[in-house]
């Protein structure tokens, strides 16, 4: 796993390339302008024709590289959840630790507040949600959405942060991230990955729609109808 700052450089750099297609579409109005208003010779108008055909395909390649770029900065940004909770929660519940057993009154909720702060370098919220235990993490400097949530790993029974508001040891090896998927070690190879199985579902959603289409061609009076949405019934009628 690769370390947060690490990350955090690589989402500044995949943002920093992205591309403005302002001034792209801003090309297409000129040359389609160019194109109807054009009072020149034909040579001339054809020329403006093949610039705004450039101008078009060019709006069309930043897009799609901008699209290729928002799918690695959301791998990146849950890599970085992960790397931010590895790097801190061993120091977080050493000092929630501390305390267990305690009431977790406001001055102490404070107390241990300004102590992760001040090991962590970030603002962190630790409590109950749903009976479960749940660390919020707020990452100090960020703007990017990467409040990373996290959770016991689930083990058939609830792991409170909080018993009768009194502070129950957590186990740093037992916390997970919330609402992200694994560690994605290779980012191009899981885009790359990611690509291919997008196109077979499409494939897959085509063929599904045709099978649906002919199924309901041979369908008559009160023979069941199937839908893409419902599928086919298991009766006929």
């Amino acid at each position: 796993m690769k370390k947060y700052s690490e990350i955090l450089e690589e989402i500044k750099n995949a943002r920093a390339a992205m591309q403005d297609t302002a001034k792209t579409e801003k090309e297409i109005e000129r040359a389609a302008y160019m194109e109807a208003a054009h009072n020149g010779s034909q040579q001339e108008q054809e020329q403006a024709r093949a610039a705004y055909r450039a101008a078009c395909d060019k709006l069309a390649e930043e897009e799609r590289r901008n699209n290729d770029i928002e799918i690695k900065i959301t791998i990146l940004e849950e890599n970085a959840k992960h790397a931010l909770l590895s790097e801190n929660i061993a120091t977080i519940c050493e000092i929630w630790n501390k305390y267990e057993g305690k009431p977790h009154g406001e001055k102490t909720a404070q107390k241990i507040r300004d102590e992760i702060k001040a090991a962590t370098g970030h603002a962190v919220y630790i409590g109950n949600k749903w009976d479960d235990a749940r660390i919020t993490i707020y990452p100090a400097g960020q703007r990017y959405g990467l409040e990373t949530e996290a959770a016991p790993k689930w083990n058939g029974e609830k792991q409170p942060a909080l018993n009768n508001n009194k502070i129950v040891k957590l186990t740093a090896e037992n916390m997970r991230v919330c609402y992200c998927g694994d560690y994605v070690e290779n980012v191009d190879d899981h885009i790359k990955a990611l690509k291919e199985a997008h196109a077979e579902a499409e494939k897959a959603r085509d063929a599904y729609r045709a099978a649906i289409d002919a199924y309901n061609a041979l369908t008559r009076g009160k023979i069941q109808h199937a839908s893409e949405r419902e599928g086919v019934k298991h009766y006929i009628i």
